[in-house]
């Protein structure tokens, strides 16, 4: 989430986008940080970041569906805040997955 430019609130889908400043930044902190990773963790990271993306993507619809019920939305227009959140996380999934070549050469270089 933290990559898209719109947040996640955002009913504009065309308005989601990655920024690969913000990307570039997370990664090159996690894998300095992270001194025992080892290559296959290394290799899988830009798929757990859609994965990510897709999973909340889809939590997100499933309690939307479900009525609500899970995530505590704290507004007053909740009606459709987890669809709209939903549609933003599978649009960032399909956004994380247009850069993805760009993040696996960005991997590749800091390692």
């Amino acid at each position: 989430s933290l990559v898209n430019v719109a947040g996640e609130k955002e009913e504009d889908l065309s308005k989601v986008t990655v920024d690969t400043e913000v990307y570039d930044a997370v990664l090159t902190g996690f894998l300095r940080a992270g001194a025992n990773i080892d290559a296959n963790e290394r290799e899988l990271m830009v798929d757990a970041v859609q994965i990510i993306a897709l999973e909340l993507g889809i939590r997100f619809l499933g309690d939307y569906l479900r009525g609500d019920t899970y995530f505590r939305l704290g507004t007053n227009d909740p009606a459709n805040l987890n669809r709209t959140r939903g549609l933003v996380q599978l649009t960032l999934f399909k956004r994380l997955k247009e850069c993805a070549d760009q993040m696996r050469e960005r991997v590749a270089q800091l390692t």
